[in-house]
Formats: C-alpha cells, sequence, structure tokens
C-alpha cells in the first residue's frame, strides 16, 4: 500500500503586533492512495482481494499561525479544511485471484465519488541551530482526516462470461496521525 499527495498553494502572510503572523492560504490538490493486493498461494483457501486506486481533486482552504515563544522557540499552527471536487475510485477486478472472491475475467470497475471533505491540523516547535542561523531542528505532530461519501454505481462486465456485475464505494474515513521530525534550512 502507498500514498503520495500534489498540492499547490497561494497565501499572503500578514505580521501582527505580539511578533506572530498569520497566511491564509487556498491552493489545489491532488491525492493518490493504492492498496495493492497480493496473490495467495495456490494452496490458499482465502481470498486475497484486488488492487484498489483512489484518486481525489481538492481545494484546501486554510491558516498557518506562528508565534516566537521564549529561549529561541517558535511554535507554529496549522488548521485546514479540503472540499473533494471529484474522486475516481478504480478496483482492479481483473487483477483478483479466482478463490472465493471475484473472477478475474472482468474488467476495472471505475466509480466517481462527488461528496467529501478532510481536515488537517498541526502543531510545529522549531528552534534555531545558532542566533543568527536560518537552519532549526523541528517537531510536528499532526492529524489528518478524510469523510468520503459513497460512490455512484459502476459496472463492470466479463467478456468470457457474458456477465456483468455493479459496485459501489461505500461511505468512508480515512485517519492518519504522526509526528515529523526534521531540519528546515
Amino acid at each position: 500500500d502507498y500514498m503520495y499527495e500534489v498540492r499547490g498553494l497561494v497565501g499572503k502572510r500578514f505580521a501582527m503586533e505580539d511578533n506572530s503572523s498569520i497566511a491564509p492560504y487556498l491552493g489545489l490538490g491532488w491525492r493518490y492512495l493504492n492498496d495493492g493486493a497480493e496473490a495467495l498461494p495456490a494452496d490458499a483457501t482465502t481470498y486475497s482481494g484486488y488492487n484498489r486506486e483512489s484518486r481525489y481533486l481538492y481545494a484546501p482552504v486554510g491558516a498557518d499561525y506562528r508565534t516566537a515563544l521564549s529561549d529561541g522557540w517558535k511554535m507554529g499552527i496549522n488548521l485546514e479544511y479540503d472540499q473533494l471536487i471529484e474522486g475516481k475510485q478504480k478496483s482492479h477486478l481483473e487483477d483478483s485471484v479466482d478463490n472465493n472472491g471475484v473472477n478475474p475475467g472482468y474488467q476495472t470497475l471505475v466509480n466517481k465519488q462527488e461528496q467529501g471533505f478532510g481536515l488537517r491540523g498541526s502543531l510545529r516547535f522549531s528552534r534555531a541551530l545558532t542566533s543568527h542561523a536560518r537552519t532549526s531542528l523541528f517537531i510536528e505532530p499532526f492529524y489528518r482526516y478524510w469523510k468520503i461519501r459513497k460512490s455512484e454505481i459502476g459496472i463492470s462486465c466479463s467478456s468470457s462470461l457474458g456477465t456483468c456485475v455493479t459496485g459501489y464505494e461505500p461511505d468512508n474515513t480515512t485517519q492518519e496521525a504522526g509526528v515529523k521530525l526534521g531540519v528546515q534550512f
């Protein structure tokens, strides 16, 4: 399984009187997820599944707040709302193992997803390596959430079997939490 995202953001930072700043922004993002299923040995008695791909085009809107703390430390807070513009789910039924599951003769099942949103937030603490350096170390706990509504119904046919099946992607949520550690320069 793997995932990647490409985002373009535009915003402007505004200085505040208390040595802090805020930067509202908006943009466009593309998120790709691949849930790869692996084939089971020939003597396996359980179904292994099939490869699934999710593609989401979305519009992020957020704000990044930064402030100086004591002893050279800085703190940043980022909050963001992501509006789903369009989603597409591909279930590669042709990759499946016919082991109590879907017959490999079927075509890829494609479902459109048009309703959903995401939320993300993080809290960053950073400290410059020296008093005049632009290089700093940081630690940043983060949380990401996606809620995608049920898709449209798609159809997949098998020419070898002479039949078709329909399917949809159900309501689903994704939650990610983690900590980033790094050097910024």
